[in-house]
């Protein structure tokens, strides 16, 4: 009798093995092969839901601004009826937290493809000053508030903007559920490895069922129609703790309060290989973005452009009716040009050569991008400076735009005093370049007189002059050109716009929007300079001086000089001989 491997119930149950594991095999790749080809199209999925969410934000941003825009811009407005200012704040309240839920949507998908961008900070400053914030609504509720630090040291590496989505969402959960007269307590301390952050509050609690699911994405278990809820604020607690390998603890009890924890890590050893290390002197370790710099308002004088002469603005948006409120608030200051998309305003651009321009980014046949491209790329517009209005923050737009050299971000909705208060800023910088520029026109030659004298003219110095190339490379040749004719009384202003290659028209509005001075005011300036540089060689003669400047008739020469110095050729001669030999 064969042994019991040599049967043929032997060899047919090796058949099976061998087409059982066959089977297995091509199963497990088979289903490798799916699961592969279903995160493809999950990622994919992913990407074109990140796009809608940008896309439909811009919807929604745009006619938001259409609610905030006019109801921050009459509770501003003095004449306003005072019943009604009640109802307008209510407006604003409400509009003002519909943009707060569309900007926890955005912030929910972008979290799911931005990486932490991780420097050390201060979480006692951060924590403070987001305190800070929330003292007058504690006020408001006759809440008791309070903020204590306790660590030895509240330095930490964290994501400084996604650690105060953190705090800002714990504490509005806070209040939200806290009654008057009770107390909401913040505190900060740290052990050997954490820094613990606590909010502790006497609010109505929560249950033990419902602790299960407190993270979960879009689930709420509040029923107060008063104090909606979305479900979304804690989960991105929880989810951007993750990313910081921080813990978020819970304790509570219904109707005695709740208190959450965040513990952070201290060090950087622990995060992955996705997140971006920021060093002190902003100096990345990885390949990613610098941090983005912030934009702040000027805190200089605003003033206002002159009744007589408005200066321009051409504000480029293809929603009519935000274009129609943009133009009716700056009508009364400005002269407002408008643009329905990016074509039609580069060649209104091309044509008025506005004073600033205000330009939307999403629009059809062009975009505000490519707008401000085309804008720097052309000789004749590249100065203009231009805000961008827009609903996309993220930072890698803005940074597309700034390379092309756009001016500012504003963010839709806006706030109407900030929008103002922006472009007043930004056309006074734009004043003060045009004096600096004034100031910093000659070259340095070297002016003979008869008794052999020379006087030294201050040299042109462009790296001190914040324009661009084209504007550099055109300064300078109109200066040489200048320079050349000082003493032609026949030079004339077409010869310098035929010299630069421009326009009469278009070589009168450029050269004003850089130097403030028409060209005709222009060249009699640099005339008067180089005259009282002459006069103070103390060896010409007033009719010599006008001479050497191309100016035959001696009064008109006098009339110009006074204009410029306050005081007649003569005097001015008089004056600085004295003070040389004092």
């Amino acid at each position: 009798m064969p042994s019991f491997w040599q049967t043929k119930f032997a060899w047919i149950l090796y058949i099976l093995v061998i087409f059982g594991l066959l089977f297995l095999f091509f199963r497990i790749l088979l289903s490798f092969y799916h699961l592969k080809a279903n995160v493809e199209l999950e990622k994919k999925m992913s990407e074109m839901k990140l796009r809608f969410f940008t896309d439909i934000s811009h919807e929604i941003r745009t006619p938001l601004t259409m609610i905030t825009g006019p109801v921050d811009y009459m509770l501003n407005d003095s004449k306003t009826p005072e019943f009604m200012r009640h109802q307008l704040h209510v407006v604003s309240q409400n509009s003002n937290r519909l943009l707060r839920l569309v900007n926890q949507i955005l912030d929910l998908r972008k979290m799911q493809f931005s990486n932490l961008k991780v420097q050390e900070t201060d979480l006692d400053d951060l924590v403070s000053k987001i305190c800070d914030n929330f003292s007058e609504i504690a006020l408001n509720q006759q809440i008791q508030f309070n903020y204590q630090n306790n660590s030895k040291s509240p330095m930490v590496w964290i994501d400084p903007d996604a650690a105060e989505k953190i705090v800002m969402n714990l504490l509005s959960n806070a209040f939200k559920y806290t009654s008057p007269g009770k107390s909401i307590d913040v505190s900060l301390k740290d052990d050997d490895k954490n820094l613990i952050l606590t909010i502790k509050d006497e609010g109505v609690g929560i249950s033990k069922e419902k602790q299960k699911k407190l993270f979960t994405r879009f689930v709420t278990f509040n029923d107060d129609k008063i104090k909606p809820s979305t479900g979304i604020g804690l989960n991105m607690v929880k989810e951007l703790a993750d990313k910081h390998v921080a813990k978020v603890g819970l304790e509570s009890e219904e109707g005695i309060g709740s208190t959450f924890t965040v513990s952070f890590q201290k060090g950087f050893s622990h995060f992955g290989k996705n997140v971006e290390i920021i060093a002190a002197s902003n100096e990345t370790t990885g390949t990613g973005l610098k941090q983005e710099p912030q934009t702040a308002v000027c805190e200089t004088e605003i003033h206002s452009p002159g009744r007589n002469e408005k200066q321009s603005i051409l504000v480029v948006e293809d929603d009519a009716d935000l274009r129609s409120f943009v133009r009716t608030i700056l009508e009364a200051d400005y002269q407002v040009l408008e643009a329905e998309d990016g074509e039609a305003g580069l060649k209104t651009a091309m044509t008025s050569l506005p004073d600033f321009i205000v330009s939307d980014i999403m629009m059809p046949n062009m975009d505000g991008v490519e707008l401000l491209q085309a804008l720097r790329e052309e000789k004749t517009t590249c100065h203009i400076p231009v805000v961008l209005l827009t609903a996309k923050t993220t930072i890698e737009t803005k940074l597309e735009g700034l390379q092309y050299g756009a001016d500012d971000y504003i963010t839709k909705p806006f706030s109407v005093s900030y929008f103002k208060a922006r472009i007043a800023n930004l056309l006074q910088q734009r004043k003060n370049l045009q004096r600096i520029y004034r100031e910093n026109l000659f070259h340095t030659v070297d002016v003979h007189t008869e008794s052999d004298n020379s006087v030294t003219v201050h040299g042109y110095q462009p790296k001190a002059i914040m324009i661009a190339s084209h504007d550099d490379e055109m300064m300078l040749k109109i200066m040489d050109l200048i320079e050349n004719n000082i003493d032609n009384s026949e030079f004339s202003v077409e010869e310098m716009g035929q010299y630069v290659g421009m326009s009469r028209s278009v070589f009168f509005k450029k050269l004003k929007s850089l130097t403030g001075l028409s060209p005709l005011e222009f060249v009699r300036d640099i005339k008067m300079k180089r005259a009282a540089q002459l006069l103070e060689t103390g060896e010409l003669m007033v009719k010599e001086v006008a001479s050497r400047v191309g100016i035959t008739d001696t009064r008109y020469f006098a009339k110009c000089f006074k204009a410029k110095y306050g005081m007649i050729p003569q005097e001015y001669k008089t004056s600085v001989g004295k003070s040389r030999r004092e």
